[in-house]
């Protein structure tokens, strides 16, 4: 994958065949797991619960805690399609505290995440029954 990007590092983890392969592995699962995510026939807390744990991981894994905001912001999203309104709350909150700590607090993307934040404490709650 990072041959693709056109990025040549001679580190042992970029020269290692098999770390190579783990991670590219890795990487192509978190495009798998959104894909997955989108997918809202089926989707329930518990099933998404567990593709985040494991997305979580990988992040940590491939070291990529500064893509976190954008995660965040698309779990957001996500939470609020399937109207749990206090997890996309939880996730547009996290998504600024991360955007914030990797980007700067003049971000744009800060500044979108905010939006998102404000929107959600907008949304009043109300009963499908």
């Amino acid at each position: 994958m990072l041959k693709r990007w056109k990025f040549t590092c001679t580190c042992p983890l970029c020269s290692s065949d098999v770390e190579t392969a783990t991670s590219d592995l890795n990487k192509s699962r978190i495009q798998g797991i959104l894909n997955e995510l989108k997918v809202e026939k089926g989707r329930t807390q518990d099933t998404v619960a567990v593709l985040i744990k494991e997305l979580e991981g990988i992040l940590k894994a491939e070291r990529l805690e500064s893509q976190a905001g954008g995660f965040s912001s698309i779990l957001a999203g996500m939470y609020f399609q399937m109207l749990d309104l206090d997890k996309a709350k939880q996730y547009a909150a996290r998504a600024v505290r991360e955007y914030t700590h990797y980007a700067g607090y003049e971000s744009e993307k800060v500044e979108g995440a905010k939006g998102m934040v404000a929107f959600l404490d907008g949304v009043e709650y109300f009963n499908l029954d």
